[in-house]
């Protein structure tokens, strides 16, 4: 006897002509065969919603070998009269099933950095993940119904109410930015996205949120706004001279030449390097500034298309220019150029269309500065703190070799002689008492003389590498402060780093767990050091006490800010990061990330 087929099989045998079963009688009939009999009547009534433009999802049905989903999705026509149902048959989770998949699913959401939220259609909350009541100090008592909202700024307030209720009049999804509350008080601003869950009538039943923390982006964004150069007010002075223009050519065209007069004088006189270009890439205007920056003359260069004209690199790419001309969006960038007698240029370049009185593009004038001087300071000033950086480590190399090859012999000379007296014969017990005291204060001398020279330089850097060294470092910082320290070090034993990488990582480690023990008041730190191919990773993560940061790297004032400051500088040199997260009361994390040149 032949076994029942598989819902997989079954599926299989629901492929016929579209066309030709609007009516969904011959669809229905062979789906009624896969499912208990007294589901087929709302099959029926769900395909016939389909039928009239309404898709629809069935989750968990029971079948003779198992469970299944069915989706309906109408097919429609090109003038949008229906043509049939398109029925997805997959294989389903049983229900007890679903219920521990959304059990986890909920175990997962409270490990999400973002704030999770789920309500009903009118916005009464009837969920939230852990990460809310964190941030917020909300409990869920607090947050269920509308007590989210005592959450979000009273300036938001009005605007969320409205963008909600269009979203559910709409039923399409919401997205906006609205600052929330944090458990201290200060209000952040978050990117807030809920999504709406549609029933078979097309209505929505709730609502699913996620609200993301673009704090930083903003501050960034407004500091940046905020801090805009002298060339950046000339620029927009040109532009607005521009479009004044373009109003005014349509309105008297006796004022064109008084205009372009001044323009032009205007352009002349600009401290700054001005050229336009056209949309063929020719170069229309190119000002006295610009050729006392580049050392060409009008005669040279105006007129000649890029990039033949005799000056490498005066933008990212001809591409770039194109694609202002064909956005008409204003961009900045830098570039590398050269002198007409050869020496290199460093330029920062703002590019914005030109219009004429149709509205089109018509041309690109850009400004130019001269950023050579800055970037060359920037490169000494490097250079500079490399090679005191440098210098600093010979010294401590130097200063460590010395403490031990004479203060530590003179250490040992003398616990020798000592050890000879204490065993001489006719010795007073007293003397003996007081010649093990000082054999005792010697030891002593002689473990701070070795903390000191650890600190210093310590040989196993030189001679093992940084994975050993760390490793007898971390070891000797538990032995001397108590606090236990965790360190995984993975794939640094392949082959040694350069010496730079390795001495700043030690460093920056070293740093770090002053600071914790000094600051955190920790009872456990961990360390993960990771090279990767064209990268080295590490995190100094502490169970401290933690504080509260304005920005992602701000520290608290003091000694602890500016050794932050020596962690980030050091990086720096290398091309790489530091960056600090805290948490009150959470403990805290230092991320260092360094390049890998090849």
């Amino acid at each position: 006897m032949r076994a029942e087929p598989s819902w997989r099989e079954q599926a299989s045998c629901l492929s016929t002509d579209w066309h030709s079963c609007a009516s969904g009688r011959l669809l229905v009939a062979q789906v009624r065969s896969l499912i208990v009999a007294h589901i087929a009547r709302k099959t029926i009534e769900r395909f016939r919603a389909a039928l009239a433009g309404h898709a629809q999802a069935v989750r968990g049905l029971p079948t003779g070998a198992g469970w299944c989903n069915l989706d309906y999705s109408p097919i429609v026509g090109e003038d949008g009269a229906p043509l049939g149902v398109l029925v997805i048959l997959t294989e389903g989770v049983a229900p007890n099933r679903q219920a521990e998949s959304s059990s986890r699913l909920r175990e997962v959401a409270d490990l999400v950095p973002d704030l999770l939220w789920s309500s009903d259609p009118a916005g009464n909350a009837d969920w939230c993940n852990q990460r809310w009541a964190e941030y917020t100090g909300q409990g869920f008592a607090q947050a269920s119904g509308a007590g989210w909202r005592d959450a979000i700024h009273p300036d938001d307030r009005t605007q969320l109410v409205r963008s909600f209720q269009h979203a559910l009049e709409s039923r399409q999804p919401l997205r906006q930015e609205q600052r929330i509350r944090r458990v201290d008080g200060v209000y952040r601003w978050f990117l807030v996205q809920a999504q709406p869950l549609l029933g078979q009538d097309g209505q929505v039943l709730r609502w699913c949120g996620v609200a993301t923390d673009i704090h930083e982006q903003r501050a960034a964004l407004d500091a940046a706004q905020a801090t805009r150069s002298e060339a950046e007010m000339v620029r927009w002075a040109l532009v607005d001279a521009n479009a004044a223009l373009e109003r005014r050519i349509a309105e008297r065209t006796g004022e064109l030449v008084r205009v372009n007069s001044a323009l032009e004088a205007l352009i002349r006189v600009a401290p700054l390097a001005i050229i336009t270009i056209d949309p063929e890439l020719h170069i229309q205007r190119w000002n006295p500034a610009a050729t006392q920056l580049f050392g060409w003359g009008e005669q040279e260069t105006v007129g000649r298309r890029l990039p033949d004209v005799p000056i490498d690199g005066l933008f990212a790419s001809p591409a770039e220019l194109s694609a202002i001309l064909q956005s008409g969006v204003p961009r900045e960038m830098e570039a590398a150029s050269a002198h007409k007698r050869g020496a290199p240029l460093s330029l920062s370049v703002w590019a914005a269309p030109l219009y004429d009185t149709f509205g089109q593009v018509s041309a690109v004038m850009a400004l130019l500065s001269d950023i050579t001087a800055r970037k060359q300071a920037e490169a000494e000033r490097r250079a500079l703190l490399q090679r005191i950086i440098t210098a600093q480590e010979d010294e401590r190399r130097r200063i460590a070799r010395e403490l031990h090859d004479s203060l530590g012999q003179f250490l040992s000379a003398l616990n020798l002689r000592l050890s000879i007296l204490q065993h001489l014969e006719g010795i007073p017990a007293s003397a003996v008492a007081d010649v093990r005291h000082l054999r005792a204060i010697i030891g002593q001398i002689d473990d701070e003389l070795e903390r000191l020279i650890l600190e210093l330089r310590p040989p196993s850097l030189d001679d093992l590498g940084l994975a050993e060294a760390l490793r007898r470092y971390t070891e000797e910082w538990t032995r001397t402060t108590g606090i236990p320290v965790e360190i995984y070090i993975a794939a640094l034993e392949i082959e040694r780093l350069q010496p730079l990488v390795e001495v700043t990582t030690y460093r920056i480690i070293q740093e770090a767990l002053t600071n914790v023990f000094r600051h955190a008041r920790a009872s456990q730190v961990g360390v993960v050091i990771e090279q990767r191919r064209d990268e080295l990773r590490v995190v100094i993560e502490d169970d401290g006490e933690g504080f509260v940061q304005t920005r992602p790297v701000d520290p608290p004032t003091g000694r602890r800010h500016l050794g932050l400051l020596g962690m980030a500088e050091r990086a720096a040199l290398l091309g790489g990061t530091v960056t600090i997260e805290s948490t009150l009361g959470r403990g805290s994390a230092v991320y260092l990330r360094i390049p890998l040149l090849p």
